[in-house]
């Protein structure tokens, strides 16, 4: 369970700002969709767009984060560390595949 928290804690610095960010535009985008305005309705269409390539880059960028971090703490030479652990070998995977 501490490797699972470890690992999240690392993984959240750089993906936090990113997921924040997509909450901050669907935010806006709703209060521009619901305005009654034509320009503001056509502002909000273009924040949604943006929103939906904003999640679809947090998602692709959380699966790319994962799978380095996996790389880097069982295949590099950092590895020792990790294996060095007193924790079965089947705790740690579980941790990195949760």
């Amino acid at each position: 369970m501490k490797l699972l928290k470890y690992e999240l804690a690392k993984l959240a610095r750089p993906l936090l700002p990113l997921y924040a960010a997509g909450l901050i535009l669907a935010g806006c985008s709703r209060v521009l969709l619901n305005s009654g305005s034509g320009v503001m309705v056509t502002l909000g269409g273009y924040a949604s767009f943006v929103t939906v390539l904003v999640v679809a880059a947090a998602v692709i960028v959380t699966v790319l984060a994962s799978w380095l971090s996996f790389y880097r703490n069982n295949f590099k030479p950092e590895s020792y560390v990790m294996h060095s652990l007193p924790v079965a070998d089947s705790r740690i995977w579980m941790s990195f595949i949760l």
